[in-house]
């Protein structure tokens, strides 16, 4: 990847403390060959985090102050931090991207301290920094940080301040009682001797080859064992076990298991790592600082992301979200590293980052070699004096977050208290109200007056109505019925008058004669034939051809095709019938070709092999089943009744101008991106999480769209969402 000299150069005016800016966030270019600006600023932590687009890929770095207040002697420092963001809205085959490219700005953005992949911006809260910086210090720690902007600050390395600076003669006089404290010296005679025999231990060094000879006969990786335990034993120094390597199925973090675990050096630990699988791995090392009369040596840990180069894309996509679950088993490590190179593994490299990370202090040096010496008596006092600064801190640190969450609760029966109060006064005046509402009622019922005793009953009856016209009774002589109709309609009112008697005069039908239960042999269990609608179906079609013909109209009708043409197999013109549809099975295939369906009608296409591409054009009632893994993706256009089955990965469906769509994913293939434009009736059934019998879960694609006008920093844009029905 290339990057250019004016990103260089912005970032070492962030590493230099005289400068104002102290942050900067580079992205991708689209062809993902070249590194470009996204932002820069001074305004600190906030600033930076504001910048953090949910919808890309960036990597940033971050310059902090740590703050040591001793009273007398003030020291200000600054921190680096090196930011992987994986926005939560990207793509899988961008998240895929990003661990190589990881490696790529972690270069660009040398000298950090801690180094942070996240795509959650709770992650960069101050709290979770201040956590991790002072993981990654040594024994002597600051008392603060801090990460606002530092505009006004001309330098950060001012160790000390002008009031000690004066008081110095007072710092001398303790210098001058120092013959006390180098009485123990002159007895020193018995410690100075290993001192003296120290070439003996640099023999080994200069035999460099017969250090080589154990490593044929190494001792083998063993496995098996708790992952939390095994890397406290490593922590802890007494276990002469340096390193130890997780590994998980690439799906569940919960499989996770303990690979192996050995007491060799770095060249062996490279060897054990698999290039087709994704693995975890803790290693301790050993700082040393050796100035002359007193030697030190102290255990640094480093993490190790291993993401092997023949690893598949979902898995690689995955890595970033299951990293943080394996950072809690292997913790407390000064660094971190992920690749996919084991040739980024190496001495010198891990040295630099590890003296990166380190204070003013740095060792002169770091082991590597998994050797188990004991450390000298000083190395022991000093090993002993950092445990019980840590332990007093962590002390500290818990007896503060016991007064807090004290504190917090005692605010929250507060607040309580104070919330039932409130509703026992709203109660008391709701009463108090419904009751002067209920005498204001009572009041008015009282003064309303009183009503009349009723009408007597009975009175004058009304008026008769007036006689029909005349015309009535002249029509209705006309219309007098004849005598037949006048018998018909007594023998029908007779009739109705028989009651239950009516259905006497019935005839009686005995079982012989009723059809149903008197079927002949050669009617029971005939299937129903078919041919007679074929054959009317057929008759309709020449009518229709017949009417073609009238008409001029001509219908050309195309050979079926299925054949490969160089990296594309063409299938067209492919018809079945509604009670059969034609199943056609493709079984050699690759990954570098693809298919193209089109002008397909009650079809059933199934592939077998992995495959790049799937395109289904002017199809009808067509089903596709993809058996192995889709490279690119499928894309439908302008089809109408089509079933697609995912039984491998598919990173994306594309769906244009197409109604009445089916897709089944699988496990593989829930993660898919679905695109769809002026389609309707288009759903999607997902494997349930719980897996065993439960039953897939199918889920509609929004159809309906809202779409409303807003300023967006002072620019117009239309904001477009799905429909949600209430209810």
């Amino acid at each position: 990847m290339k990057v250019s000299n004016e990103l260089d150069e912005m970032w070492h005016n962030v590493r230099d403390d005289k400068t104002t800016a102290n942050w900067i966030i580079c992205g991708i270019s689209k062809d993902a060959k070249e590194a470009v600006l996204h932002g820069a600023g001074k305004d600190g932590l906030d600033a930076f985090v504001s910048n953090l687009d949910d919808e890309k890929v960036l990597f940033g770095g971050l310059r902090c102050r740590a703050v040591d207040d001793r009273g007398s002697t003030k020291s200000v420092r600054a921190k680096f931090i090196f930011v992987s963001w994986l926005g939560p809205k990207v793509s899988a085959v961008q998240r895929a991207r990003a661990g190589t490219l990881r490696c790529e700005f972690n270069r660009l953005f040398d000298g950090c301290h801690i180094a942070i992949q996240t795509s959650d911006k709770e992650d960069l809260d101050p709290k979770e920094l201040v956590t991790k910086l002072q993981s990654s210090t040594g024994a002597h720690k600051p008392t603060g940080y801090e990460f606002e902007g530092n505009e006004q600050q001309t330098g950060l390395t001012d160790a000390k301040t002008e009031t000690p600076q004066k008081e110095a003669p007072k710092k001398e006089e303790p210098k001058k009682e120092a013959p006390k404290k180098e009485e123990p010296k002159k007895e020193a005679p018995k410690k100075e001797e290993p001192k003296k025999e120290a070439p003996k231990k640099e023999e080994p060094k200069k035999e460099a080859p017969k250090k080589e000879e154990p490593k044929a006969s190494a001792p083998a990786a063993s496995t098996g064992g708790n992952p939390s335990d095994v890397w406290e034993e490593i922590k802890d120094g007494g276990d002469p076990t340096n390193w130890l390597i997780l590994t998980y199925d690439g799906k569940d973090p919960k499989t996770m298991t303990l690979a192996k675990k050995n007491t060799t050096g770095l060249e062996d630990f490279k060897a054990q790592l698999e290039d087709d699988k994704v693995m975890f791995a803790g290693f301790r090392c050993k700082a040393i600082d050796d100035r002359g009369t007193v030697k030190s040596v102290r255990n640094k840990f480093i993490f190790f992301a291993w993401v092997g180069p023949n690893v598949k894309p979902m898995q690689r996509a995955k890595v970033s979200t299951h990293k943080c679950i394996f950072e809690k088993v292997i913790s407390g490590t000064h660094i971190q590293i992920q690749t996919s190179d084991k040739d980024d593994i190496n001495e010198k490299d891990l040295t630099a980052t590890l003296q990166s990370s380190t204070g003013a202090h740095k060792p002169n040096g770091y082991d590597f070699s998994g050797t188990t010496d004991v450390p000298s008596d000083s190395v022991a006092k000093a090993e002993e004096t950092e445990k019980a600064d840590e332990a007093k801190k962590a002390e500290e640190a818990k007896k503060a977050e016991e007064a807090k969450k004290a504190e917090e609760a005692k605010k929250a029966e507060e607040a309580k208290k104070a919330e039932e109060a409130k509703e026992a006064e709203a109660k008391k005046e709701a009463k108090a109200k419904a009751e002067e509402a209920k005498k204001a009622e009572e009041k008015k019922e009282a003064e309303k007056p009183k009503a009349g005793p009723p009408p007597p009953a009975g009175g004058a009856p009304p008026p008769p109505p007036p006689p029909p016209p005349v015309e009535f009774f002249e029509k209705l002589a006309k219309n007098k019925p004849s005598e037949e109709d006048a018998k018909a309609r007594a023998a029908l009112f007779a009739d109705i008058a028989k009651g239950t008697d009516i259905t006497k005069g019935l005839k009686k039908v005995s079982d012989s004669e009723k059809r149903h239960k008197n079927r002949e042999e050669k009617e029971i269990g005939k299937v129903t034939d078919f041919s007679e609608l074929e054959r009317k179906k057929a008759e309709r079609q020449a009518e229709l051809e017949k009417k073609r013909a009238a008409t001029g109209e001509k219908k050309v009708a195309k050979d079926p095709k299925l054949a490969l043409e160089g990296k594309q197999w063409k299938v067209e013109n492919q018809m079945g019938t509604r009670m059969e549809k034609k199943h056609d099975v493709l079984d050699d295939v690759n990954m570098s070709q693809s298919v193209v369906l089109s002008d397909c009608e009650n079809y059933l296409l199934e592939i077998t092999g992995k495959i790049n591409m799937v395109i289904i054009n002017d199809c009808k009632n067509t089903g596709v089943i993809m058996k192995g893994n889709v490279v690119s993706g499928c894309e439908l256009s302008k089809g109408n009744k089509i079933e697609v089955q995912a039984c491998g990965t598919l990173p994306s469906f594309i769906i244009d101008r197409c109604s009445e769509v089916m897709l089944y994913t699988s496990e593989d293939s829930r993660e898919v991106e679905i695109t769809s434009c002026a389609s309707t009736c288009v759903n999607v059934t997902f494997v349930d999480e719980k897996g065993g019998d439960a039953d897939p879960i199918e889920k509609p694609l929004p159809e309906q769209f809202v779409t409303t006008f807003k300023m967006v920093d002072g620019v117009p844009k239309l904001q477009t969402v799905p429909m949600e029905h209430a209810g």
